[in-house]
């Protein structure tokens, strides 16, 4: 079957875990030991100064030109784009984000279930132990 020895230690979910492990295919991930830069705070120079308008040259505002109307038939084509697009990178993105969640339940799952066997079966063979002392006694 398999070359791979396990200790008597190991349990059927942890060796069931691990061949499950090596049949999924795991997300792209960035190595561990790289750092991602995080910008935390604006640093402004002396040269980045922004200008500020604080006098108006003339004493007559000018009337804002009015909002020119986007044709409907555009309106929609951009629609219509953007629900495109936002389809393509969820159904790119989605998968590899449902197995990152289900690989966190399942993980949590086989922990518990780990830790309910070994309860189980040391409370089952406490029991025999105990049943047994005591026809011997008799």
């Amino acid at each position: 079957m398999s070359d791979r020895v396990f200790p008597a230690g190991d349990s059927v979910v942890a060796r069931a875990d691990a061949l499950m492990q090596r049949r999924r295919p795991q997300p792209a991930r960035p190595p561990p030991d790289q750092d991602l830069p995080v910008l935390t705070e604006a640093v402004l120079g002396p040269e980045d100064d922004l200008p500020v308008l604080t006098v108006i040259a003339s004493g007559e505002l000018t009337e804002m030109a009015p909002q020119s109307r986007l044709d409907p038939a555009l309106l929609e084509k951009l629609a219509q784009e953007l629900t495109r697009r936002v389809h393509d990178r969820l159904a790119a993105e989605l998968p590899s984000l449902v197995e990152a969640a289900l690989q966190t339940s399942i993980a949590g799952l086989s922990r518990e279930l780990e830790q309910g066997l070994i309860e189980t079966t040391e409370a089952a063979i406490r029991d025999f132990i105990d049943e047994w002392g005591s026809k011997r006694r008799r």
